[in-house]
């Protein structure tokens, strides 16, 4: 995402990061099991890591790589997602 992008009223970091984090929990909870929903936590807990140390840098291009992997994050998330709504399951994260 571009400076202009953001400006033009695009997500913002934080509204992203609830996105994703929503997009998680509702992943976890379509898993049907143990080892998949345990995949989805440890790769959360991944990103969470990355989040906050990027953040506690405090770099401003630290924003924006924030912002270029938790869309490709929600991206994932969603399509995962839709597999399950197609009866899809058993597919963890990749």
């Amino acid at each position: 995402m571009t400076v202009l992008e953001h400006r033009a009223g695009l997500p913002g970091l934080t509204t992203l990061y609830d996105q994703v984090a929503r997009s998680y929990t509702d992943v976890v909870l379509a898993s049907r099991s143990t080892l998949e929903r345990d995949r989805w936590r440890e790769r959360w807990g991944r990103i969470e890591r990355t989040y906050q140390l990027v953040r506690d840098r405090g770099e401003l291009d630290g924003d924006f790589v924030l912002i270029d992997l938790l869309s490709a994050e929600l991206d994932r998330v969603r399509a995962h997602v839709a597999l399950h709504q197609a009866g899809v399951h058993g597919v963890g994260p990749t």
